[in-house]
């Protein structure tokens, strides 16, 4: 860790981060400005998910506009969805003016003049996703008319992409680059998804888009929350709003049932530990208590029963002996 950057660090950040967050166009030209007195960057990552992109940008502070004066030639042809994770921020586009807080969304674009300004002490903080402006499956004309417009999120299918964003976000560093193509296809649809329901249309979407997001989300779920003892069927179903009747039927588009993937998932974390040299000293009750099981018997018996010898024998076998289980 290094130190605490300086106000006039974190204010030359942010124009990049302004960018990439959608808050600024893609590249400086005249007319475009940021208070730099007011606009401190604190936080900026980006993924890039093949047919779009996804932003979480952190600001202490914002004040930033886009002006008519924008070269046509500069224009990325962009649409910005921004969802709102914290903080709140005034956005004004033609003479529409919007207050979006934590849980609401935006849609504006790079093509049009915009100011936006953050309210309020606490820091403001988005994810937004970048997406070409020919990309929705979508009349242009007709998503102009929610530019610069709060679209509620808080439920139905706004609260499900912002928790897929979320949760995409979170894993996508462990994405090789065809998974990444998958969830920004998925992102796209599935944005496109609420935005249609918003104009009231119905475009040319799978019907498995929203289930196949959720499954997504359940998955990241369940990664993050492996070594808790406490993640069961009831649980994962609780935490998305399902009843587990809901979870078991989503799950049969799966060769395998919810709570078959995490024993599989745990197990398959603690083969790892068990050869991975940092952990030749470690005990097996340690290494199964670490990936959730409260039992180290029936740890064993779930091993031998997968790998077809016990936990023991398998770190024997490959060159890292370590204590005994017991130990």
């Amino acid at each position: 860790m290094g130190p605490e950057p300086s106000d006039t660090d974190r204010a030359a950040r942010f124009p990049q981060a302004a960018t990439a967050c959608g808050t600024a166009p893609r590249r400086t030209a005249p007319g475009t400005a940021a208070d730099g007195a007011r606009a401190f960057t604190d936080r900026f990552e980006c993924a890039d998910l093949g047919p779009v992109l996804l932003a979480h940008c952190g600001f202490t502070a914002m004040d930033s506009w886009c002006t008519p004066a924008l070269p046509l030639g500069d224009d990325p042809e962009r649409f910005y969805l921004m969802w709102v994770t914290g903080g709140s921020a005034r956005f004004t586009r033609a003479d529409r003016t919007s207050t979006v807080n934590p849980g609401d969304w935006l849609l504006f674009d790079s093509s049009h003049p915009y100011k936006f300004t953050g309210t309020g002490d606490r820091p403001f903080s988005t994810t937004t996703l970048h997406v070409p402006r020919g990309a929705f499956p979508l009349p242009a004309r007709r998503l102009d008319g929610l530019l610069g417009r709060r679209l509620s999120g808080d439920r139905g299918l706004g609260a499900v992409l912002g928790g897929f964003l979320r949760d995409t976000g979170a894993e996508s560093g462990a994405c090789g680059s065809a998974d990444l193509e998958r969830l920004g296809s998925t992102a796209l649809d599935l944005s496109a998804a609420f935005l249609a329901r918003l104009l009231d249309a119905r475009p040319p979407l799978p019907r498995t888009v929203r289930a196949d997001a959720l499954l997504r989300r359940i998955d990241a779920f369940i990664e993050l929350n492996l070594g808790d003892p406490r993640l069961t069927p009831g649980s994962i179903a609780a935490a998305h709003n399902l009843s587990p009747r809901a979870l078991y039927l989503l799950f049969e588009r799966r060769t395998e049932t919810v709570a078959a993937r995490v024993r599989r998932r745990r197990l398959e974390h603690c083969r790892d530990d068990l050869v991975h040299p940092g952990h030749h000293e470690r005990p097996l009750w340690a290494i199964a208590a670490h990936w959730g099981f409260t039992d180290v018997g029936v740890f064993s018996r779930a091993f031998r029963a997968r790998y077809g010898m016990s936990p023991r024998d398998y770190r024997r076998a490959h060159g890292t002996p370590g204590p005994d289980p017991t130990g």
